[in-house]
């Protein structure tokens, strides 16, 4: 699992974190002191994505390779 935040300030700040290979136990933190120097309201984009890839069975065809995602998306906001 992915997870990345993006963040932009009314002041004109942004920035970004981001962590592949989350082992997926319903719950993340993210650490203390990530965004750090923010001196205004913001808005959080967090987004999490899951992938997904395996073998296709032999019996569709000629088999191959399969894969797939989920994308989810939540938008929060900070208070000064």
């Amino acid at each position: 699992m992915t997870l990345a935040a993006m963040v932009s300030c009314q002041d004109g700040m942004s920035d970004t974190w981001s962590e592949a290979g989350v082992n997926d136990k319903g719950r993340f933190a993210i650490p203390a002191g990530t965004f750090v120097g923010l001196k205004s309201d913001c808005t959080i984009r967090l987004n999490i994505q899951r992938n997904r890839s395996g073998q296709l069975d032999a019996n569709f065809g000629q088999g191959g390779i399969i894969s797939g995602g989920q994308s989810r998306t939540v938008n929060f906001n900070t208070v000064e």
